[in-house]
């Protein structure tokens, strides 16, 4: 759990970093977002129906935009992050089906913080696979490294 409060923490720190540095182009976006949506308002009254379309499309464009500007979620930060540890644990080797199931267990328990119920219910397996699998995966890809995980009680 420790490394999931970490991972929180780190992302908080992202967050606020970009979004100092997003701001003032966040604050322009949402001008010319509200003022193409009064300009459409106004071509819409007009019976001008080519403009309007075309203000969709800038209002679209600006939203893209603005998307890109704010911070991403807790959820993309963690795939981000296990992607990276996930490269350097693996390399270059080739994975099997029950390696595959290993990495999803942990990136559940280790990023996300769930619980062996709750990883047990999402990968819909039965506590023997999940504990035969979390045991044999730690062994091969995580030698020496102690885990109180066996113990915990299903």
């Amino acid at each position: 759990m420790k490394h999931v409060d970490m991972l929180r923490e780190d992302w908080a720190k992202y967050c606020a970093a970009n979004y100092k540095t997003y701001r003032d182009k966040i604050q322009a976006l949402n001008k010319r977002i509200k003022k193409l949506q009064i300009e459409r308002e106004v071509c819409a009254e007009n019976h001008e129906y080519n403009e309007v379309e075309i203000k969709d499309e800038e209002i679209e464009i600006a939203r893209k935009h603005l998307e890109k500007c704010f911070p991403i979620n807790f959820e993309k930060y963690v795939q981000r992050e296990f992607a990276k540890d996930f490269k350097t644990i693996v390399g270059t080797r080739e994975l099997t089906e029950e390696d595959r199931l290993f990495f999803k267990i942990y990136f559940l328990r280790e990023y996300f913080g769930f619980k062996v119920n709750d990883v047990i219910k999402k990968l819909k397996i039965n506590h023997r696979r999940y504990y035969n699998t979390y045991k044999s995966g730690m062994e091969l890809f995580f030698p020496g490294d102690d885990h109180e995980e066996l113990t915990e009680v299903g």
